[in-house]
């Protein structure tokens, strides 16, 4: 991946702040890399620090139980360029309940995590959960194909 971006391309572009789930990064990482989720990371790359985004220790560990270790370390070495990793005790348990309702435990922290942090957007492949309940967010949710088509 490209490490520095072009600042002429950024020109005019909208500031965006995300939470990546663990599902793009092992995509991306992973031995059957997801084209998608490959260019996602690059196109972050490419605009940062337009783009960014925010992760916590719920997702690196998620990240790490689905890589083999040499992609693991990789994919710490990309992510020490962006985003310092946020503990989970900073997620107040009041705003992990309120989505409790609504999704699995793991699912529920991710959204509660992404609403703390205060993100315009959660790129996911997971379209049973966070796709079948993204008017309800406030945040947008997108597949990391349809993040580059609306925001390359």
């Amino acid at each position: 991946m490209r490490k520095y971006a072009n600042p002429a391309k950024r020109f005019g572009k909208r500031n965006l702040l995300l939470v990546l789930d663990s599902n793009e990064f092992v995509f991306a990482f992973g031995e059957e890399q997801d084209i998608p989720s490959k260019h996602l990371l690059e196109s972050i790359t490419d605009s940062y620090p337009h783009h960014t985004f925010r992760i916590c220790e719920t997702i690196v560990k998620e990240v790490r139980r689905h890589l083999v270790p040499e992609a693991f370390h990789d994919f710490i070495l990309y992510v020490q360029g962006f985003a310092s990793v946020d503990s989970d005790f900073l997620v107040p348990a009041e705003l992990f309940a309120k989505y409790q309702k609504t999704f699995k435990p793991g699912d529920a922290f991710i959204a509660a995590y992404a609403e703390w942090v205060g993100v315009q957007a959660l790129v996911t492949e997971n379209r049973r959960h966070f796709h079948a309940h993204k008017a309800t967010l406030p945040f947008q949710v997108f597949t990391a194909e349809t993040f580059l088509a609306k925001h390359r």
